[in-house]
C-alpha cells in the first residue's frame, strides 16, 4: 500500500505536471 507521504508527493507531482502541461 502507498504511505501518506508517498501519496502527498504523488499528488504534488501530478499537480505540477498538469500546471506545466497547460
Amino acid at each position: 500500500m502507498i504511505g501518506p507521504i508517498e501519496r502527498i508527493v504523488y499528488l504534488h507531482f501530478t499537480d505540477e505536471t498538469e500546471l506545466t502541461g497547460m
